[in-house]
């Protein structure tokens, strides 16, 4: 991904880094999967563009940060799970 400078279209440079990638970390907070907004178009230009990949690619990784309930289009692959416990610094599932 360049970086954005002043004046350029950033929603453009953030597009073109989405389909150029290998894979596409999605960090979920319950914030984020309930903010509205450029965000939730973000979310849905990835899903776009993983659906034009062969059914057994691995291209879109989501991360909750939180014990998060996803709703609408995050919920549709499994992800990791990472967010601090009581017991350890932090917890993958």
């Amino acid at each position: 991904m360049r970086e954005n400078v002043a004046g350029q279209d950033w929603r453009t440079n953030i597009e073109e880094a989405v389909e150029s990638a290998d894979v596409v970390v999605i960090c979920l907070s319950n914030y984020s999967v309930n903010k509205e907004g450029f965000v939730q178009k973000e979310l849905r230009y990835a899903r776009e563009i993983a659906l034009e990949k062969p059914d057994d690619t691995i291209f879109l990784i989501p991360l909750k940060l939180e014990n998060v309930k996803c709703r609408g289009d995050c919920g549709f692959i499994n992800g990791l799970i990472i967010w601090r416990t009581k017991r350890a610094s932090y917890t993958i599932y």
